[in-house]
């Protein structure tokens, strides 16, 4: 599962010009929590995190790498 999320991240952030710092991965209750690190030069932008935050959702979404419910921090 992780390399899987893994490569979808770097896939994500590579079109997106930025790269993928870390991935955090937490188990809770109410479903997977997935926190992603990202960075660029320059900075990042809010506008980069919530542009790399809807591919990836679709992306896991498509592929289906969770059973069950999911919530996404970029």
């Amino acid at each position: 599962m992780y390399n899987e999320l893994e490569k979808i991240v770097k896939y994500v952030c590579e079109e997106n010009n930025t790269g993928m710092y870390d991935i955090d991965i937490k188990n809770t209750h109410k479903g997977m929590v997935i926190i992603v690190y990202i960075t660029k030069v320059g900075g990042v932008l809010i506008d980069d995190c919530s542009r790399i935050g809807r591919k990836l959702k679709e992306e896991i979404e498509t592929q289906e790498i969770f059973d069950g419910p999911f919530f996404l921090e970029v």
